[in-house]
């Protein structure tokens, strides 16, 4: 009895350090791991804020950000509901992913 429970808890303990492990991987073609960090942001009443690197091309990167980040922003075109996305360049903000750039910023990016 005691050696099915200790070879219970091990199986177990051994299941939990494998997904600990691979927590943020990716399959297919993704990138292994995602890429986070506290970036400066204008649109937020912190300073600095955790985005999440979707893609970047040059000296651009597109990050994301969890929508209820994004509480100082002026008007209603910005896009996205649960993530906002915005553009960096030479890591330093540069612009917002809206209803008006969107496709531009999707074309440059996988283009």
């Amino acid at each position: 009895m005691k050696k099915a429970s200790l070879t219970i808890v091990l199986i177990v303990f051994a299941t939990f350090l494998l997904a600990s492990h691979d927590k943020g991987k990716k399959t297919g073609n993704k990138t292994e791991s995602a890429k986070e960090s506290i970036m400066y942001f204008p649109y937020s009443k912190k300073e600095s804020i955790q985005m999440e690197l979707i893609h970047s091309k040059n000296e651009y990167t597109l990050w994301r950000c969890q929508g209820k980040l994004v509480d100082n922003y002026p008007g209603k075109s910005i896009t996205g509901k649960e993530y906002n996305y915005f553009v960096y360049k030479n890591g330093e903000f540069h612009l917002t992913v809206n209803n008006y750039n969107k496709n531009d910023i999707y074309n440059y990016f996988i283009n």
